[in-house]
């Protein structure tokens, strides 16, 4: 088997000894071989670079535990910001995963439950795992309704044991 020798510019840029911050001339370094580096992507890189971003930030949101409801993104936020990277009406993109785009807004408006049919398709189409699409709507299903969680306090198994 060929091994393949991979070639890598050294962009690294110590810090001071003395400081916790840059000198001008080390930032100016690391801004202009970044701006370089940025200019050699293709069109395909730049887009899959995008995509990523957008998945990471699905990630964190979904690894934040303290949202709250003012801070909600639901499913269509996020599908949103995938359609606009990949410049693709809704329509277009209801079409390529074979569902009518009417149907498909109810989904995202939450008229109808998001299943696992769909999150497949969303996740197969933008690469990120399906689960995450699912996640999202439990995550704010139960961000929403955690003001009424003390509604559930009478359903605890320890109420039924008998001492």
């Amino acid at each position: 088997m060929k091994k393949l020798k991979r070639e890598y510019e050294d962009y690294s840029v110590d810090f001071d000894s003395n400081t916790d911050t840059w000198s001008d001339k080390k930032t100016e370094l690391l801004k202009n071989n970044a701006i370089a580096f940025a200019k050699t992507r293709t069109p395909e890189q730049k887009l899959r670079n995008q995509v990523l971003s957008i998945r990471f930030r699905m990630e964190q949101y979904l690894a934040n535990e303290e949202i709250s409801e003012g801070q909600l993104m639901t499913q269509e936020a996020f599908l949103k910001e995938f359609l606009e990277v990949l410049e693709m009406p809704l329509r277009r993109f209801s079409a390529a995963i074979e569902i009518q785009d009417s149907n498909l807004k109810k989904y995202l408006k939450g008229e109808r439950v998001f299943n696992y049919d769909l999150a497949m398709k969303f996740g197969h189409f933008f690469h990120t795992p399906p689960e995450y699409w699912l996640e999202l709507q439990i995550k704010n299903m139960l961000i929403l309704k955690s003001d009424k969680s003390q509604d559930y306090n009478k359903y605890d198994y320890e109420k039924f044991i008998v001492k």
